[in-house]
C-alpha cells in the first residue's frame, strides 16, 4: 500500500496484493488484487472520492469502478483558516 497527500486538498492511494490459500474445501486457491483510491477536497464543504479495484483469481475475475460526491458537515477547514488568520 502506498499513499500520498498533495496538500490538504488531494490524497491518492494504491494497494496491491496477492493471496494463496491451500484448502481441501475450495479450488479457488489464489488471487491478485490491485486498487486505487482518491479523495479530493476542493474549496468549500463538498468532496469527491473514487477509485478502481481489479481482482484476478483462479475462478473469479472482476473490476470495480466507483465515484462519490459528499458534503462535509464539520468545520475543520473553517477552524484552520481562523487559526491562520490570528
Amino acid at each position: 500500500s502506498l499513499a500520498r497527500h498533495f496538500g490538504d486538498a488531494f490524497r491518492l492511494e494504491v494497494n496491491a496484493g496477492r493471496q494463496s490459500l491451500n484448502s481441501i474445501f475450495t479450488n479457488d486457491s489464489s488471487y491478485r488484487t490491485l486498487g486505487t483510491q482518491f479523495d479530493w477536497f476542493p474549496k468549500g464543504s463538498i468532496y469527491f472520492d473514487g477509485g478502481v479495484n481489479q481482482q484476478q483469481g483462479t475462478t473469479q475475475h472482476y473490476s470495480q469502478w466507483y465515484f462519490g460526491i459528499g458534503y462535509r458537515f464539520d468545520s475543520v477547514r473553517k477552524y484552520y483558516k481562523q487559526a491562520e488568520n490570528k
